[in-house]
């Protein structure tokens, strides 16, 4: 193994870890068989395992507070944080106070905080699966993205399956989870009753045949609805699938869609048992049928609330600069993700609660052919044009960075007809902002060669 390849595993190592540690699932030890109400002793409890069927067990903490991303909570989970939060200050003696600085108030602990929890009937019914997302405690994630269902005829499958990117082309998958309460009797002795205390069994999310939730669509429902389209993934886990399709009049097409798909965890929030009623490494994977790519990339739709006429404004510079580098879908209360590259659509899209992107490695160092055929790398010295090597001025290798400057900007200018016209403005004054830059470039090497020229005649 190379020290590449083996620098990359250890990377992905590190981001498996990093997605075990606070999405999970992550089973360890050997495995056992545990039954409610089983004895065990203080040092037998201390030991992390698994179950027999390789499912996770979570040890010591509850699974609400072992995990820190992907859980989706029962509806009203927010309510409850406030209600404790009135508890908190009805026994709080009345001449007791918060250390907080002068004019700033703690508003997450007061009795009256107010936070938007759940979809109420003053809210836009389209809008739930977003709203619920937004929570402090989520029961929902969701995503948006513009679907071509003239390309995608046949219809739509939304997956229940959390996946994640350990590199830049490769996922790992799985199914999501919800964790079962079990009590086990520790330290117990003759004649002295133990303690109990609660683990936590992961159980997959997975139909009656043990596949992943599916639910699907087809094409003439989607483009012919008017409301919401409900469907049950799991319904004895409370989890409904929520789609949304909108049309706009700059749509592309009449069979194109800014499609909306949640899944929420319906289920009302009770104290007593709220880790067992929450589902736990979630996520959504949408994709065609017909399994062509039917997904483009997703509207710029604020861009004219930005406008600005000027060509060089960081807007319309950033239009340009990344006008290849397309997002193909939104993440609500989560991100999103898409196929690996630069495409022009895509066939599926995903949520990721623990999102990765993998930076390309970049080099300042310019590799030029020279009139041998050679490849080499061009280094402008400081040195020399300091003139602090007798007999060498660099100002040759300045010549040649010149060259290649130029002819960069050659092979741009001859790219201008496949800019957007509306861009094109912007690519004009940015190839005169370089031109000019070479100008000064020149200036500078005349001057340089002009000084020692002067110089050797002295």
């Amino acid at each position: 193994m190379s020290r590449l390849d083996r620098n990359l595993a250890n990377r992905e190592q590190i981001l498996a870890r990093l997605r075990a540690e606070v999405v999970g699932p992550d089973p360890a030890g050997n495995p056992v068989a545990l039954a409610d109400k089983q004895a065990m002793s203080w040092e037998e409890f201390k030991i992390a395992r698994r179950q027999p069927n390789g499912e996770e067990i979570v040890w010591q903490d509850p699974p609400t507070k072992r995990f820190g991303a992907g859980i989706l909570f029962p509806m009203g989970s927010d309510d409850l944080l406030v209600e404790t939060a009135v508890e908190v200050e009805e026994v709080t003696p009345p001449d007791s106070q918060l250390l907080v600085p002068d004019g700033e108030r703690p508003d997450d602990l007061a009795p009256g905080f107010d936070r938007p929890t759940q979809f109420s009937p003053g809210d836009d019914a389209d809008e739930e699966g977003v709203t619920l997302a937004n929570a402090f405690r989520p029961s929902a994630i969701g995503l948006s993205f513009l679907a071509d269902l003239g390309r995608e005829s046949t219809g739509i499958c939304v997956q229940l399956v959390s996946v994640g990117r350990v590199a830049a082309d490769r996922t790992v998958e799985g199914p999501c989870g919800t964790y079962r309460p079990i009590a086990l009797q520790l330290g117990a002795a003759l004649g002295k009753a133990g303690i109990l205390r609660k683990v936590w069994l992961r159980e997959p999310a997975v139909d009656a045949e043990g596949r992943l939730p599916v639910a699907t669509f087809t094409a003439e429902e989607v483009l012919h609805t008017a409301r919401p389209i409900r469907r049950w993934l799991i319904e004895t886990l409370g989890l409904e699938l929520v789609l949304v399709a909108r049309t706009w009049r700059g749509a592309p097409t009449t069979h194109h869609r800014l499609i909306t798909v949640s899944v929420v965890n319906t289920k009302k929030a009770a104290r007593e048992n709220l880790d067992g009623q929450c589902l736990y490494q979630s996520g959504l994977r949408v994709s065609g049928i017909s399994g062509v790519a039917w997904i483009d990339p997703y509207p710029d739709y604020l861009t004219g609330e930005f406008k600005d006429a000027d060509p060089l404004a960081d807007e319309n510079v950033n239009r340009v600069l990344y006008r290849h580098n397309r997002t193909f879908a939104i993440g609500h209360g989560c991100g999103a993700d898409w196929l690996h590259g630069r495409p022009e659509q895509v066939a599926s899209v995903w949520t990721d609660v623990l999102p990765v992107f993998e930076t390309p490695s970049t080099s300042a160092d310019l590799v030029v052919v020279g009139p041998d055929g050679v490849r080499r790398s061009l280094r402008v010295s400081m040195r020399l044009l300091a003139g602090l090597a007798a007999g060498e001025d660099g100002l040759d290798d300045a010549d040649t960075l010149l060259r290649e400057y130029r002819t960069w900007i050659n092979k741009l200018a001859s790219t201008t007809g496949s800019i957007p016209l509306a861009d094109r403005p912007t690519v004009t004054a940015l190839l005169e902002k370089c031109r000019d830059c070479a100008a000064r470039i020149e200036t500078g090497i005349f001057l340089l060669r002009s000084k020692g020229e002067m110089a050797d005649r002295v």
